[in-house]
């Protein structure tokens, strides 16, 4: 029986250099991940993962491409009408880095 990757007829045996050498147990679709041979015609690849991340004060998700910037989406300060951003991404947090302190916020 040859190899699948090198192709030497003899049993058990490889040519010098071949990758099977160094990992037996090598498999098609490794070696197509890797470059080391073509893929066959009907040979797909996975799918790319598809990120996604909470959206601010709810369960659903967004995919990180709508998300600002590296994916923790900060939201705009609830007092009043200021357009501050939030001083964190964590769910709880409300205000900005100003009206964080209740004093602040006292009117």
């Amino acid at each position: 029986m040859s190899c699948w990757l090198c192709g030497n007829e003899k049993n058990n045996t490889h040519h010098l250099g071949c990758m099977r050498v160094l990992v037996p147990d090598l498999t098609l679709h490794r070696a197509v991940e890797l470059g080391l041979v073509a893929a066959p015609a009907d040979f797909e690849l996975p799918p790319e993962p598809n990120t996604e991340v909470l959206k601010e004060g709810s369960m659903t998700t967004v995919p990180l491409e709508e998300a600002e910037g590296d994916g923790t989406v900060v939201g705009v300060c609830e007092y009043g009408d200021c357009e501050n951003l939030k001083f964190s991404d964590s769910p709880r947090a409300k205000y900005c880095e100003e009206h964080r302190d209740p004093k602040n916020r006292k009117e």
